[in-house]
């Protein structure tokens, strides 16, 4: 193999490229390479700041936590909240499906009485934490969740008697 590579360099003697760059080159390189090049950015520190910032929050969001929701009280008021978030979850898919031009005002007036129920659901919530579970405070929280349902269930009776009503009226004109 020697002797082969030998004959290859004797082959290509004069093909050799030996010519001196043109003056200054090596100064045109040396600012391409320069120019392409980026600062190179640290970003270990920041993350690292940012990390222990997560971790000191999560450690202490339990601190911070002002409200104890039904759930918190016992296992029995877990399954009586998922129970009640169930039915209300839904009644609102229902009274989506009736949603329409003639109910659309009824429902947006329902929405609303459920936002404020929802509002004084969270004062309770922070209530709650205050009085150390107070048995009263739990009766309204399970109160709130009726009012909301029973909310849902006058309006979606209100649209099925109205459309009935419209339905019966049709009726009696086509006669």
């Amino acid at each position: 193999m020697k002797k082969s590579l030998k004959n290859r360099f004797e082959d290509l003697e004069n093909q050799f490229d030996v010519e001196v760059p043109n003056l200054g080159h090596f100064d045109r390189f040396q600012d391409r390479l320069e120019a392409k090049r980026k600062p190179k950015i640290n970003y270990w520190k920041p993350l690292a700041i940012a990390a222990s910032l997560l971790l000191m929050i999560g450690f202490l969001w339990p601190y911070f936590n002002t409200s104890l929701d039904l759930k918190d009280v016992s296992p029995q008021m877990e399954e009586t909240q998922a129970y009640f978030t169930s039915v209300i979850d839904h009644e609102l898919k229902e009274l989506g499906k009736l949603e329409s031009e003639d109910t659309k005002r009824i429902i947006s007036d329902a929405l609303r009485q459920i936002k404020i129920l929802d509002k004084e659901y969270k004062n309770l919530t922070t209530q709650l934490k205050e009085s150390n579970e107070d048995k009263i405070i739990v009766y309204a929280m399970i109160d709130n969740y009726q009012k909301r349902i029973n909310v849902l269930k006058s309006v979606i009776n209100q649209i099925n008697n109205l459309r009935n009503t419209k339905y019966f009226n049709n009726e009696n004109k086509l006669i």
